[in-house]
């Protein structure tokens, strides 16, 4: 999901974050034609909004909130009665209290931009080596990895992997780029069969979405923090459907066709880490949480402007790599 309404109803001390992912909401559209262009490829890329649903007064007084988020950070939202919320998506038939269409939200297939991007970057004349583990990196005037090859920077950009590299001198001696913690937020997911009861657009009711796909339906997903193991729990996976079909009957009649436990990168303060680390020529993409989608088009915009010319808003510092680092820089790095 490119869920940027979601985020105004986060921290409101958080104004950076907020910031950041309204400005790559803004980016989305242009990012989603540049890739599909350059690569040949559709990355399932749907603006289409999202809609959210209460069937209780809890889950009603939640969308409420979430309306006044929005209104106070001028993002459209639109009421909808049950005629109305009939009429622009009949696949919802349970009782629903109170629904809200969020017009600037939208979608994307993660698989499908990841494929896409690696085929638009081969064509710009880009190489991606999937067969090599770096587990250590050489600093020095240039940086070496252990099969010989220097580059001029490294991004570590590793997800939810707590593995990073080791960094070393060039006597061997152990260079600590002050990157805090990787925390991880287990997500279990369920897919179903495309079009059997799927909405034609993102819908939510409380914590669980249904996202609808052109090769199946997702619905999802737990948040289990501090778990890291990939496994998934029937009963987990019956409790998102039992939900999503409480309110998208039809959904009873889809098959289902997989299901998957993934990790999100979380951090200690629930901000990205972004920027040079205390190891200069080191870059940190990290933390995204869940919000990896959202964030791509600003993030790579922000971490390319850093690499290549050094330059980084003022505003970005709250995500600071080093915000977590309690020694000095390291000693021996390039640009020293």
């Amino acid at each position: 999901m490119l869920g940027l309404s979601f985020e105004a109803a986060g921290d409101p001390e958080e104004i950076e974050l907020f910031a950041l992912a309204r400005q790559s909401a803004d980016l989305w559209p242009d990012f989603a034609e540049r890739v599909e262009r350059l690569s040949g490829s559709a990355i399932g890329y749907e603006p289409t909004g999202t809609i959210v649903c209460a069937r209780s007064d809890h889950e009603a007084l939640a969308i409420e909130t979430l309306a006044e988020a929005c209104r106070e950070q001028f993002l459209p939202i639109q009421r909808l009665s049950r005629a109305e919320l009939s009429q622009i998506e009949p696949a919802v038939t349970g009782d629903v209290k109170a629904a809200v269409l969020l017009p600037t939200d939208g979608q994307v297939d993660p698989p499908l931009l990841m494929a896409a991007l690696v085929r638009a970057l081969e064509r710009a004349g880009g190489e991606i080596d999937f067969r090599e583990r770096v587990g250590s990196i050489t600093c020095g005037a240039h940086f070496m990895t252990p099969d010989g090859r220097t580059w001029d920077r490294v991004v570590l950009a590793t997800g939810a992997s707590q593995d990073l590299p080791l960094f070393q001198s060039a006597d061997g001696a152990e260079l600590h780029p002050g990157i805090g913690a990787i925390l991880p937020v287990k997500g279990q997911m369920l897919a179903l069969q495309a079009g059997i009861g799927a909405p034609g657009r993102v819908v939510r009711v409380g914590s669980v979405y249904v996202a609808p796909k052109a090769r199946w339906t997702l619905v999802g997903a737990t948040l289990e923090p501090g778990l890291s193991d990939e496994t998934t729990n029937r009963e987990r996976l019956d409790e998102l459907r039992e939900t999503a079909c409480s309110l998208l009957g039809g959904l009873s009649l889809a098959r289902e066709v997989d299901s998957w436990a993934g990790i999100r990168p979380g951090t200690p303060d629930g901000l990205p880490m972004l920027g040079e680390s205390a190891i200069p020529g080191v870059f940190a993409a990290l933390g995204l949480y869940r919000n990896g989608m959202l964030l791509a088009p600003a993030v790579g915009e922000m971490i390319a402007e850093a690499v290549t010319d050094g330059n980084l808003k003022p505003w970005a510092s709250r995500f600071s790599p080093r915000r977590f680092d309690k020694t000095v820089a390291a000693a021996q790095s390039p640009r020293t």
